[in-house]
């Protein structure tokens, strides 16, 4: 059924978005790339992808045509994945989070409180581990360009705020489709349901949901607070950086010309993103602020002990070498 599904979504949109080898239909000899993402142009993240689109037609003299389509206008995460792995999609901006469903390895970067901070973060993603972690997603089809930082996720409720975990107890809070997110979620007191970024808005103003999960700029973009969902709890408990992969077949047949822009812009846009990530952070706490959220600080020695059986989980599931992955993120200076 699932591939009956995959098989009918292409056929409906393949007309839309024609994969380009060389030349684009119109001719003109230009190199076009369609980027997809599930978020909307206002984002910081969507910022970075259009800098993305714009250097790389500077640095090729326009013969490089970046197209985005953000916003979801080309299917949810899991679907984007899979047509960029088929080539139907060249570029595609994600959260590392449902991209374990491909690689399992990237679980350890999704792990509950692996990370002390951003810079901890950028410095595992730009590192040996992250040039590790390469060679795993190439083996599903597909080329890690950059990582992306999408700061700390945090706990938002309806009912008043999460100050213990016990305070999580009996709460429907939206998660990522991301199997890992679901047992983090739930090993912290809460019913965590899985659900698209689409679907959240409403289901938290008709109660299917009461609470959800994420960073203040998501949260200012997508007007969470217009829903009544006012409680932000600075857990911090997930810091999943978020990633631009290309089809590595697309990668693969570009000339090494092309392929030297691709990866220079790839990481000018690192750069940018993270600075622009910074930014929106501070001025968008400000900006909930103002519109009527509450945010508290929390112990979080008490929620990561709520997580000690899942590390224990997941090393029995996948084994020594991802617990040694783990801990050498831990330890990464």
């Amino acid at each position: 059924m699932k591939q009956f599904i995959m098989a009918f979504t292409l056929a409906c949109i393949c007309p839309l978005i024609l994969f380009s080898c060389g030349k684009n239909s119109d001719g003109t000899g230009k190199r076009v790339m369609r980027l997809a993402s599930v978020l909307p142009e206002d984002h910081p993240t969507s910022q970075s992808l259009a800098f993305f689109a714009q250097r790389l037609a500077e640095v090729s003299n326009n013969q490089i045509d970046v197209q985005l389509f953000l916003n979801s206008q080309l299917g949810k995460e899991v679907e984007t994945i899979e047509m960029c792995q088929a080539g139907t999609i060249e570029v595609v901006a994600i959260s590392v989070a449902p991209l374990t469903q491909f690689v399992p390895e990237l679980n350890a970067l999704s792990m509950p409180f692996i990370f002390r901070d951003s810079e901890h973060a950028y410095s595992v993603v730009d590192g040996p581990v992250g040039a590790e972690l390469s060679k795993d997603i190439n083996a599903v089809d597909l080329q890690p360009l950059c990582y992306f930082d999408s700061g700390s996720r945090n706990i938002m409720t309806k009912k008043g705020p999460v100050q213990r975990p016990e305070d999580l107890n009996g709460q429907k809070i939206r998660v990522m489709s991301a199997p890992l997110m679901v047992e983090t979620i739930n090993a912290l007191g809460a019913s965590a349901v899985p659900m698209n970024q689409g679907e959240v808005y409403t289901a938290l103003q008709t109660g299917v949901l009461d609470g959800w999960e994420n960073n203040p700029p998501t949260t200012l973009t997508f007007k969470m607070y217009e829903t009544g969902c006012l409680y932000y709890a600075r857990t911090e408990h997930l810091m999943v950086p978020d990633l631009l992969v290309i089809s590595l077949s697309v990668y693969q047949g570009l000339d090494e010309t092309t392929r030297s822009y691709v990866d220079q812009v790839a990481r000018e846009t690192t750069q940018k993103q993270r600075e622009l990530w910074k930014i929106a952070q501070q001025e968008t706490v400000e900006k909930l602020i103002a519109a009527g959220m509450h945010f508290n600080d929390v112990d979080k020695a008490l929620f990561s002990a709520r997580v000690e059986d899942l590390y224990l989980r997941m090393y029995q599931k996948y084994g020594d070498g991802y617990k040694s992955l783990c801990e050498r993120i831990k330890q990464h200076p």
